[in-house]
C-alpha cells in the first residue's frame, strides 16, 4: 500500500501542472474548480493504471488512457466552462500533453510499483506449428 502513495503522487503533480497550465489560462476556472479536475482525473487514470498496466503493458494502456482522459476532460469542461472556447481543443491538448507524461510514469510504475511475479498476458506467447506429413491421414 506504501509504494501507490508515491506512484500517485507523481501523477497527481504531473497532471495539476498541465490540467492548471491550459484549463487556467483559456477557461479561467476557479481554483476549487481546477482541484476537483484533476483530483478526478488523477483518481480514475491511477485506478486503470493499476488494473490495465498489469494485463496491458506499455502500449495499450497509454492509449485506454488517453482516450479516457480526452473523455473525461470533455465532460468535465462541459459542466463547468460557459465560453465560447472550443473544449474539445483544450480537452484534447491537455490529453496528449498527459498521455506524453504517461509514457515516463509507466517506466516508473513497471519498475518500482507493480510486483514482478504477477502473470502478465504479455508474456504468453502463441505457438503455431505446422503438421510433418498432412497428407497421411491417420487411422483411428
Amino acid at each position: 500500500m506504501i509504494k501507490y502513495i508515491p506512484a500517485f503522487a507523481i501523477k497527481l503533480i504531473f497532471t495539476t501542472v498541465v490540467i492548471f497550465s491550459l484549463f487556467s489560462i483559456f477557461y479561467h476556472l476557479s481554483m476549487t474548480e481546477l482541484l476537483f479536475i484533476v483530483f478526478l482525473v488523477s483518481g480514475l487514470t491511477f485506478i486503470v493504471d493499476l488494473f490495465l498496466f498489469a494485463r496491458f503493458g506499455y502500449l495499450i494502456t497509454p492509449i485506454i488512457e488517453f482516450v479516457s482522459t480526452f473523455a473525461l476532460l470533455i465532460f468535465l469542461s462541459s459542466i463547468f466552462v460557459q465560453t465560447g472556447v472550443s473544449s474539445i481543443v483544450i480537452s484534447f491538448a491537455a490529453a496528449y500533453l498527459i498521455a506524453i507524461c504517461e509514457a515516463l510514469y509507466h517506466i516508473y510504475l513497471g519498475e518500482n510499483v507493480m510486483d514482478k511475479d504477477e502473470p502478465i498476458i504479455r508474456q504468453l506467447q502463441v505457438e503455431l506449428a505446422e503438421e510433418i506429413e498432412p497428407h497421411i491421414k491417420r487411422e483411428e
